[in-house]
């Protein structure tokens, strides 16, 4: 029986469990590796976790809505503006 669509298969889970555990710092050699490099180059260090929080943090998603029943209306404050 296939999982249901959009559920994470056991290796994506366990993955994200990991990478969570290693950016919160309950891995102590990483966390001392993540140190290091931080007291060294703080520009290496943010990119490093930049790119570790693609796998930990979902990725947003754009969204268009469109519907005949919104119509397109001027903001009512344009009513009040004074002429000059």
């Amino acid at each position: 029986m296939p999982r249901p669509k959009g559920s994470q298969n056991k290796v994506t889970t366990e993955t994200k469990q990991f990478l969570m555990s290693i950016v919160q710092g309950e891995h102590p050699r990483i966390q001392k590796a993540l140190t290091e490099v931080y007291e060294t180059d703080k520009d290496h260090y943010l990119s490093f976790i930049v790119k570790l929080l693609p796998f930990i943090v979902p990725k947003a998603n754009e969204v268009h809505i469109s519907s005949p029943a919104l119509e397109n209306k001027t903001p009512s404050w344009f009513d009040t503006v004074p002429e000059s």
